[in-house]
This record gives C-alpha cells, sequence and structure tokens, in this order.
C-alpha cells in the first residue's frame, strides 16, 4: 500500500509538472501575439501624430494666407521657403513656415499662376491611409499636381482637384509623366475631352489621367473646367 501511494504521489507530481510546461508556452505565446499588437498599434499611432502635426500646418499656413489677403485683397503667389519667414514690410504674417515633420520638405502651394492670385490649394500626404479625412477633401485616388497628394486644404472659393483613377505611387518612379485630360470649358453641348498641362490653374473638377474619352462624362457642364489657361500645348 505505501509503495502504491508513493507512486501516485509521483504520477501526480508529474502531471503538475507537465501541465505547468504546458502553461509557460501558452503565456510565452500570448506575450509574443500581444508584442507584436503592441509593436502595431505604436507605429500605427506615430503615423496618425505625424499627419495631426501635418493638418495642424496646413490650417495655420492657410490662416496667415487669408490674413495676406485680407491686407492686400489676392493671394501671394508664391510661399517662403520651408522654415522661412513669411512676411512683406514689417507685416509678419507667419513667424516660420512649417516643414512636414517626417521628410522636411515643403508642403506643396498652388495658385493659378498670376502674380495677384485668386485662389489657392495646399497638399501633403497623410502616412495613415486610413484617415478618413482623405474622403472627406475627395483625394483618395489622388488630388494634385500629378495626383501625387492624398489630403489639402484650399481657399474657400475652390475646391481640391480628385483624379478619378488612382495612380501608383505617390512616390516619384522613371515612368513617363501621364496626360491629363479634362473636360474642356464651353464644348458645346455635347463637350469636349482635352489634354491640359496644368488641371488645377484651370480649375477643373474632373482629372482623367491618359484617358482621352474623359469617361464620356463631358456631356455635364459641372465636370468641365472654368478656364483653358491651363490647356496643353504640344512642342
Amino acid at each position: 500500500m505505501k509503495q502504491f501511494r508513493t507512486y501516485l504521489f509521483l504520477k501526480r507530481k508529474h502531471d503538475v509538472n507537465a501541465f505547468t510546461l504546458i502553461e509557460i508556452l501558452v503565456v510565452i505565446c500570448i506575450l509574443g501575439v500581444l508584442a507584436l499588437l503592441s509593436t502595431n498599434i505604436g507605429t500605427m499611432y506615430v503615423l496618425r501624430a505625424r499627419d495631426v502635426l501635418r493638418k495642424d500646418d496646413l490650417v495655420r499656413v492657410r490662416f496667415a494666407i487669408e490674413d495676406y489677403y485680407d491686407s492686400f485683397g489676392y493671394f501671394p503667389s508664391e510661399l517662403p521657403s520651408c522654415s522661412g519667414e513669411f512676411k512683406v514690410g514689417n507685416m509678419v504674417f507667419m513667424d516660420r513656415i512649417p516643414c512636414d515633420p517626417k521628410t522636411g520638405d515643403p508642403y506643396r502651394y498652388v495658385t493659378d499662376g498670376m502674380e495677384k492670385s485668386r485662389w489657392f490649394k495646399f497638399y501633403t500626404n497623410l502616412e495613415y491611409i486610413e484617415d478618413r479625412n482623405i474622403d472627406d477633401v475627395g483625394c483618395r485616388t489622388g488630388c494634385g499636381p500629378d495626383c501625387k497628394y492624398n489630403f489639402g486644404l484650399a481657399s474657400t472659393n475652390v475646391e481640391l482637384t480628385g483624379c478619378s483613377t488612382l495612380l501608383p505611387p505617390i512616390i516619384p518612379t522613371p515612368s513617363p509623366r501621364p496626360v491629363f485630360y479634362v473636360c474642356a470649358p464651353g464644348g458645346g453641348a455635347e463637350g469636349i475631352c482635352e489634354a491640359y498641362d496644368d488641371p488645377d490653374r484651370s480649375e477643373c473638377p474632373r482629372v482623367f489621367p491618359d484617358d482621352p474619352t474623359c469617361e464620356q462624362l463631358c456631356l455635364k457642364k459641372e465636370n468641365r473646367c472654368k478656364n483653358a489657361s491651363g490647356k496643353y500645348v504640344p512642342k
């Protein structure tokens, strides 16, 4: 009987040790998963934090540009270089033009090309591509020059120009620059799809990269450009 009890004790002790080992392995697996999740979540928060800075930068610059308009009756044709002071004479509109928090590059400022600009558009790229603001401004498939940007702000008298087709990627590549087709102003009842060098300058509401048909949407006048100043001129 004593030997039998000793056997039971040793068997139970062995079973407990084996179960504890399984528990340890499970805990290690769980910790590994949590570590991976925490890394991904941490990365996401870093991206979103930089995007918050970008949005705040654009809003602050827009306020400065609007102050400029209130003083002179038109928008500046260009802004000072990144980190430069935005002023005219003794009038300081902004102590420092902000730069992108990751690359240090300037944000893209676009106007109608006139010395006394009637409107402006300001573009950047948000890193967290699930941000709803990308859809709010209509830039999910790209905005601005060469459709390179996914977020921006504009003066109250214009809207951002969204591309109809997503162009890969936002990083410059050796591939040829696409031809941007738009619905030309006028065009009669049918409407005309033409190539434009600078759709932004012509305030075109729709841009169709490499599509000479403009998706057959030029019949509607709301899809047509405001003017022909950005029309394509063959070399």
